[in-house]
């Protein structure tokens, strides 16, 4: 199976470049505060009004979700790494899935 896109930035060193060159710039461009923006704000309301409990849960989100975490993990695996790497450090792996989600779904989008 081809690396999409994505994952080429992860095996290429692209990715943490870019992450550590950000780190580099922050002193110079610091980043802001966004928890008082408006968007944060009308966040908070409605998490706060919401009960979780009723929110409805979509069986085909939550079973594509499922299979492209899936085949980020069996991605790592190919690469060498080991399970305990993906839980260890979730985040990365989050972004990763949510990254191959929007490369895999894109035709259901009509996006080429």
């Amino acid at each position: 199976m081809p690396v999409p896109p994505c994952l080429e930035e992860v095996q290429s060193t692209n990715e943490i470049r870019s992450v550590v060159m950000a780190g580099e710039r922050f002193a110079q461009f610091p980043m802001g505060k966004i928890d008082q923006t408006e968007m944060w704000k009308v966040g908070e309301g409605v998490r706060a009004a919401r009960v979780e409990s009723e929110i409805p849960l979509n069986p085909f989100t939550a079973g594509i979700y499922c299979a492209t975490m899936m085949a980020q993990i069996d991605t790592l695996r190919e690469k060498g790494h080991s399970y305990s790497e993906a839980r260890a450090n979730p985040r990365p792996l989050l972004s990763s899935t949510i990254a191959l989600f929007v490369y895999y779904m894109r035709p259901l989008f009509g996006l080429t």
